[in-house]
């Protein structure tokens, strides 16, 4: 009797002590939000080319948000952002601040993103760059205002360097006319490449939209197994450097876009040519590209698409995280949506990141670009490097 008594009081004591379930955090009720969102897109200059797939990419990410159920509404603003040759995006810029749109999305350009980033700042609206590489924009005392999806160009580096070990080269020249990634990627490779043992024979920067002259710099295949540029002007350097001797399998560039040159060069040139460009490849996303079409059926280059579309979904994440179409507080949610926010289990769409947020008030979007993952100073972290090699048509063939 004693024993049964100990037991059923040992019952009692340990159900008395017995943790109860936790309770989940009650989540405020959020919205209705309506989200403006000012698009910088290249429509004219030097990178129009990326501009339909620019726009294309905005429209079918504020289809997505606005299809999904919940209670934020988005909307675009598009206007031109041009390049540095003009003053077409700061007028834009204008334009869209006045309107009164809570963020901005664009430019693709570094050089047009130096020109308006101090009005945005100003005027308290985040922007998110999908196409920005400089290197200076990583320590630009932004006020929290700025971030990109797009990696710094110097994360190119390795992957460059090794490419050229791997070609057999033993030697090679670096040469660089890309303004604000010049002098640092021209600095990473050349390390890069001496870690590898392969000897840089020469390193030049020049300034930014400057022409390569293979003679004045001392570029021949007699003294370089190879050579890596650091330029967007591909056909250019091409031209040049295959007309001082080099092979095209010889040529090994940072920067620009790998996509078709069949109208700017013979047939051949680009034959083995390697390019590495940082980000996914957009067209080995299952559906992606006819997604695209059905916003603008005439698009053929995604370039810089897939980081396009995250910057849209990205900044409604942080305004319905937030909830506020106030600039800072948008602003102060984009880091947490993009990774930094403790417990946030990672999701892959703006439907399932708003879902989690709804019910426990963060989410990790990973998207079409990848582990995003802004660092403080507006970098993404999970980057990756895309491995480029020319056809005979001057078309690419990616290899990772």
């Amino acid at each position: 009797m004693t024993f049964v008594v100990s037991a059923v009081a040992l019952t009692l004591l340990v159900a008395g002590c017995a943790p109860t379930p936790e309770e989940k955090p009650t989540q405020p009720v959020r919205g209705p939000l309506e989200l403006s969102i000012g698009a910088l897109v290249p429509d004219t200059g030097s990178i129009d080319y990326a501009g339909p797939a620019s726009r294309a990419a905005v429209q079918l990410a504020v289809d997505d948000i606005n299809s999904a159920g919940f209670p934020i509404t988005v909307s675009a603003e598009f206007r031109d952002a041009g390049d540095v040759s003009n003053n077409i995006g700061q007028t834009s810029t204008t334009e869209l601040l006045d309107l009164g749109v809570d963020a901005l999305v664009g430019p693709i350009s570094n050089g047009v993103s130096r020109t308006i980033i101090a009005s945005v700042i100003a005027a308290g609206v985040p922007l998110v760059s999908p196409g920005n590489d400089a290197t200076d924009f990583s320590a630009f005392d932004d006020e929290g205002f700025y971030w990109r999806t797009s990696a710094p160009c110097t994360l190119q580096s390795a992957a460059l360097a090794q490419q050229i070990a791997d070609s057999g080269a033993k030697t090679a020249g670096v040469v660089a006319t890309e303004g604000g990634c010049a002098e640092p990627l021209v600095s990473a490779i050349t390390t890069d490449l001496q870690r590898l043992d392969v000897k840089v024979t020469s390193s030049t920067v020049l300034g930014e939209g400057a022409s390569i002259d293979a003679g004045s710099l001392g570029l021949t295949p007699d003294t370089q197994d190879a050579v890596a540029v650091v330029s967007r002007d591909l056909p250019q350097a091409v031209t040049t450097l295959e007309g001082a001797g080099f092979a095209s399998n010889e040529l090994f560039f940072a920067l620009p876009t790998p996509r078709d040159y069949s109208a700017d060069l013979p047939e051949g040139a680009l034959l083995g040519t390697t390019v590495t460009r940082a980000g996914v490849n957009p067209y080995a996303i299952d559906g992606f590209a006819d997604r695209i079409r059905t916003i603008d059926a005439g698009v053929t280059d995604l370039t810089y698409a897939v980081e396009t579309y995250d910057a849209v979904v990205l900044l409604a994440l942080a305004s319905f995280e937030a909830n506020s179409t106030a600039g800072r507080d948008i602003a102060g949610a984009i880091q947490d949506v993009s990774g930094g926010a403790e417990g946030a289990v990672p999701c892959a769409t703006f439907s399932a990141c708003a879902a989690s947020i709804a019910e426990t008030g963060v989410a990790d979007y990973d998207g079409l670009s990848g582990s995003i993952a802004f660092a403080d100073n507006g970098d993404p972290t999970g980057a990756v490097v895309g491995i480029y090699v020319g056809k005979r048509d001057n078309t690419f063939e990616r290899l990772n």
